[in-house]
């Protein structure tokens, strides 16, 4: 999942155990005041993604030997 607020991306998550379903937002107010949350346009879609290409695994290669 990627977070986009504005246009501009906040973070993504990956979470394996959960690869679909339904998601929900939670808010807190940390002091005494309470918290308002709005949303004047909010839109969720879906969007392809690629996981990247893995980088390979050196491996460890026994040198040659110079004996005849």
């Amino acid at each position: 999942m990627r977070l986009f607020l504005n246009d501009a991306f906040q973070f993504s998550m990956v979470d394996p155990v959960f690869s679909a379903g339904t998601f929900g937002f939670f808010a807190y107010a940390s002091g005494k005041s309470p918290v308002t949350i709005s949303f004047s346009d909010l839109s969720v879609y879906s969007v392809s993604f690629l996981l990247p290409t893995p980088s390979p695994i050196p491996s460890w290669t026994p040198a040659k030997s110079s004996k005849p």
